[in-house]
C-alpha cells in the first residue's frame, strides 16, 4: 500500500494527479488512506469494496479509501465494479 500512497502524494496538486479509469472515465485521485476493510485476496486489483463518497478499493498490497477526487458529476461509482 505503500506504493499507491506515494504515487498518489508525489503526483497530486501542481501535477495532474495519480488517475484511474471508471467507465472510461478518467478519475484523478488525490489523497488516499489505508483501510481495515477485508476483502479476498483473489479478487481483481481495482474492485471498489465499498462506494459512496469515500469508496475503499482492493490494491495489489491491501485496501485504500480514496478521500479526494475529481471526477465526471454524472459517475457513480458502484460496489463489485471495477476500476481499470
Amino acid at each position: 500500500m505503500q506504493e499507491a500512497d506515494r504515487l498518489t502524494r508525489a503526483t497530486t496538486h501542481p501535477y495532474p494527479g495519480a488517475f484511474s479509469i471508471y467507465k472510461d472515465n478518467k478519475i484523478v485521485i488525490n489523497k488516499i488512506e489505508y483501510s481495515g476493510q477485508g476483502f479476498d485476496w483473489k479478487d481483481k486489483n481495482g474492485l471498489i469494496l465499498t462506494a459512496g463518497q469515500t469508496p475503499i478499493v482492493k490494491t495489489p498490497n491491501g485496501a485504500v479509501r480514496i478521500m479526494e477526487m475529481v471526477k465526471p458529476d454524472n459517475i457513480i461509482l458502484e460496489n463489485g465494479k471495477y476500476f481499470e
